[in-house]
């Protein structure tokens, strides 16, 4: 699947083989123009076609003595697929437009994350090119699958931000951090777990913190999801007047609630008589919160505040 670091095994592979003193080239069979992949693969000559100045060597003589990655290899038109196949047989490539060709010898890792099999078998690509490929096959399997390693993936992934900013590292998750990051599906795989880390660093600084973590990752699970409630309205009485709201109970009858003072655990309504201003702005946080299911970044846009500014306001709070 995408995400779960198969350029990067590519790289492990290269660096710990004979060849890890030779070049290590990748290139995405998917990034290029249709009318350009065969030139980047192949290489071309002067004059080969309009706009070829100068003879320009391919990716497969660019790699000649390492590791070249074909990555996205299941996007490789049908029609240049014969042509790799014989590359792959014969160790020899030829420039668009040449008349000879040259030796190459280079350890091919073509990564994909369709089926290949699949894509053969409906003829979408060719069988031959894919068992010539299939030499050895390993399935990276993905983070959802992989559970037990996220500890040692945000400890590394913090590391790599304290290499950059000399930064202290972060805390051990605790098991319930990681039962919430082992409920999320993770459709981006390693690569979404380190943006999540890298983001929670760069907002609410190092260590890490654990609670903006769960809250961005709240906010990707609601982005992926579907909307949540609407956070219910917080009334608001005036100094001198009580106020009882009326509120609707599932039988259709009503309940009322004196106002004597702040009730953190029924914020629905709020009496400021006798309170000062950071009485009523924690009784108002916390209101949100609760009303967000402790997602921040809901709550701050319902509070109409950045998130910077709520966590601003939530460590005075524990302070």
């Amino acid at each position: 699947e995408s995400g779960t670091g198969k350029e990067l095994f590519a790289r492990f592979v290269h660096d710990h083989s004979h060849r890890r003193n030779g070049p290590f080239v990748v290139v995405n069979c998917a990034g290029f123009p249709r009318d350009l992949i065969d030139s980047a693969l192949f290489g071309h000559e002067r004059g080969a076609f309009t706009g070829a100045r100068e003879a320009h060597a391919g990716c497969f003589e660019a790699a000649n003595g390492g590791t070249l990655v074909l990555d996205e290899i299941g996007e490789l038109p049908l029609d240049l697929q014969p042509k790799l196949l014989r590359i792959l047989e014969e160790g020899r490539v030829t420039r668009l437009g040449a008349r000879h060709t040259l030796s190459v010898d280079a350890r091919i890792v073509a990564a994909t994350n369709r089926t290949l099999s699949v894509q053969a078998a409906r003829g979408a690509f060719r069988l031959d090119l894919y068992h010539r490929l299939s030499g050895i096959t390993l399935a990276l399997p993905p983070l959802r699958e992989r559970i037990a390693d996220m500890p040692l993936l945000v400890e590394h992934f913090c590391a790599g931000s304290v290499a950059l900013n000399a930064k202290p590292l972060h805390r051990p998750l605790s098991a319930h951090a990681l039962a919430s990051l082992s409920m999320h599906s993770w459709p981006g795989n390693v690569r979404e777990l380190r943006h999540l880390v890298w983001r929670t660093l760069a907002l609410a600084g190092t260590p890490l913190d654990e609670a903006h973590l769960l809250d961005e990752l709240a906010g990707l699970q609601t982005e992926a999801g579907p909307p949540g409630e609407a956070s219910p309205s917080l009334r608001v009485a005036e100094p001198g007047h009580s106020y009882e709201p009326q509120d609707t109970k599932s039988d259709g009858g009503t309940r009322s609630a004196a106002c004597g003072k702040i009730q953190e655990n029924d914020p629905t309504w709020l009496c400021l008589q006798g309170r000062s201003w950071a009485e009523v702005e924690a009784a108002v946080i916390r209101h949100h919160l609760q009303a967000a299911g402790g997602n921040r970044k809901r709550a701050a846009a319902t509070l109409g505040i950045s998130r910077t500014t709520l966590y601003d306001r939530l460590r005075k709070l524990s302070a």
